[in-house]
């Protein structure tokens, strides 16, 4: 199940608004940040040149958010060097996108953005 025409445009507003804040003009096509949604989950990722020159980008997600349709609740995850995603610590889940989006940017432990 996907989600709702408004639930793409919140995501567009508030997700794709931290890729933009966070992605400077200095670096572009070095590092950038991006998103995309698969079914109920948002994968944000960064991206960066693939150095054998070829113009390919290397994409490597750092944080997901999971719609939970039921609960009208967004989760959290961060994921580990080992590849497992585990659920934020604070806030792990709210029912407001943009407070997700707010602990991402803030990065209070060090998991998103090192």
């Amino acid at each position: 199940m996907s989600l709702s025409e408004f639930h793409i445009k919140l995501i567009e507003k508030e997700v794709g608004g931290l890729c933009h804040k966070r992605t400077s003009e200095y670096v572009w096509g070095q590092l950038e940040y991006g998103y995309k949604i698969e079914k109920q989950d948002i994968l944000i990722s960064e991206l960066r040149p693939i150095f054998t020159d070829t113009g390919e980008m290397f994409q490597m997600s750092f944080a997901k958010i999971k719609f939970i349709k039921s609960r009208k609740l967004w989760k959290l995850y961060w994921q580990r060097g080992n590849g497992k995603w585990l659920l934020y610590e604070s806030p792990g889940e709210s029912k407001d996108l943009s407070s997700l989006v707010k602990a991402i940017d803030g990065d209070q432990y060090g998991c998103f953005f090192g």
